[in-house]
């Protein structure tokens, strides 16, 4: 099985965090989960999918680049309209395993904010994965406000892994404001 669509979204915001490029021909097969090898019924169905993933992935890099800021696509629970941001982890999380000695070294150099946002994101997964030390009180609390607090996290890390963005965006906000 595929990704869903909230986890494609967190693996893609996760492979843009990430400080260094991974490039198409590894990213892809993880898209397909459990095999890695997508089995498609014939070569339109082929070309329309993985048009579609990397739209998806050219759309989400676009507007990381313009504003360093994320929309995270979230499930959300039919049956209590609670939004599940768990998914969107997963999918960070997996992308950000595909470097693991780049995620190490940045959370080496962050400073304050981007290691207690790469912190708040692992503690989400281990909450995920039944890992967590939390208490039951506390894991409701925490799934309640991650949703708000994820896009600011992503902020933080992109801040410090892709600092070529953050000098991009400097100069676009002051080649709008300065008088022609």
């Amino acid at each position: 099985m595929p990704m869903a669509l909230s986890e494609f979204d967190g693996y893609i915001t996760g492979l843009l965090a990430c400080p260094e490029m991974i490039p198409s021909s590894e990213r892809l097969p993880h898209v397909w989960v459990d095999t890695g090898d997508a089995q498609f019924p014939d070569q339109k169905t082929t070309e329309k999918t993985i048009g579609a993933v990397m739209e998806h992935f050219n759309s989400a890099a676009g507007t990381m680049t313009r504003s360093l800021w994320c929309e995270p696509m979230y499930e959300v629970d039919p049956n209590s309209d609670e939004v599940l941001s768990e998914p969107w982890v997963d999918g960070f999380t997996r992308a950000m395993r595909l470097r693991p000695n780049a995620g190490e070294a940045l959370l080496d150099r962050a400073d304050e904010k981007t290691w207690a946002s790469m912190i708040f994101l692992m503690a989400l997964q281990d909450i995920n994965l039944g890992q967590s030390k939390f208490t039951e009180v506390e894991i409701d609390e925490i799934d309640l406000e991650a949703p708000d607090l994820i896009p600011n996290c992503v902020a933080a890390i992109l801040t410090q892994s892709r600092p070529e963005r953050k000098r991009r965006l400097r100069r676009t906000c002051r080649a709008a404001l300065t008088p022609h």
